[in-house]
């Protein structure tokens, strides 16, 4: 439920973005909590509008579209055209996906949905297999400027990191997920570089958990208050280079320090990886 003790009109939302440096054009990956801000009226297609508004239609507005269609998921065989959203993901995430004009990647298990003029080359992969393939929608956002927002209490949900854990420390896991085919069936297709497993120092911390603690020395996240809430904005490449120094101070940052068998499986694939082996 919204706080309805706070409302938040789309011209509050636009002058928050604009005072985080979002321009026309520019390129954005945004995770959400709708509910963090106050009452938004008109709900989610009030923030999705001030987001396309900012952005213009010569820029890039993307938002991960997570679906758990790993093989043994809870979900149906995936559907780009309407598998709907985990509502974890959020429900900014799941109206965009329906909206005209917004496009859909077809990665099985971390589909991304986007919108403007040139979309579809944003989500474009030359390896569909990869979750985070250097010329897929996190590649991009590296490689040409993008940022990565948060609105609301989001920063649980950052995608990024993944990417970074990916083309830093190389240690992701490798699946299969459940595809619909045009027939109506079934099938497996192979995934790489897919995030399984658990983050215990970093998915439920939130801003509390230690590798933001260190963003936040190196200058990485700028912040706005918006009604009760926060919006955030992380450049990629800044936030790519600051994690390269925090994995290299301590590489088990993002996991678990004890007790978890999962994070103790991922720590023994980095060690093995230091070891050459």
């Amino acid at each position: 439920m919204q706080d309805n003790t706070v409302t938040v009109e789309k011209d509050d939302i636009k002058r928050g973005l604009a005072q985080l440096g979002i321009k026309s054009g520019d390129m954005i990956m945004v995770h959400s909590s709708l509910k963090s801000l106050g009452y938004i009226p008109g709900g989610a297609p009030t923030v999705i509008e001030a987001l396309e508004e900012t952005v213009g239609e010569e820029g890039i507005l993307a938002m991960p579209a997570l679906v758990s269609s790993a093989d043994g998921g809870s979900r149906p065989p995936f559907n780009p055209a309407t598998s709907p959203i985990e509502p974890w993901v959020g429900i900014i995430p799941e109206t965009f996906r329906k909206l005209p004009g917004v496009l859909r990647s077809s990665h099985p298990t971390h589909s991304v949905c986007a919108w403007g003029k040139n979309a579809a080359d944003f989500l474009a992969s030359s390896d569909p297999a990869d979750v985070f393939a250097k010329d897929g929608p996190w590649g991009k956002l590296f490689n040409n400027g993008g940022k990565i927002v948060f609105i609301g209490e989001s920063i649980g949900g950052n995608t990024f990191l993944h990417a970074c854990e990916a083309w830093i420390l190389g240690y992701l896991d490798e699946t299969f997920a459940c595809v619909e085919t045009p027939d109506g069936g079934k099938e497996l297709k192979f995934v790489s570089n897919y995030p399984g497993g658990c983050r215990g120092g970093w998915y439920k911390k939130g801003r509390n958990a230690p590798y933001f603690t260190r963003l936040q020395e190196l200058g990485v996240p700028h912040a706005v208050e918006v009604g009760r809430g926060t919006i955030t904005l992380m450049e990629a490449k800044e936030l790519f280079q600051a994690m390269q120094c925090i994995f290299k101070e301590d590489p088990f940052i993002l996991l678990h320090k004890e007790g978890c068998s999962d994070c103790a499986r991922i720590r023994g694939k980095i060690i093995a990886k230091q070891l050459g082996k």
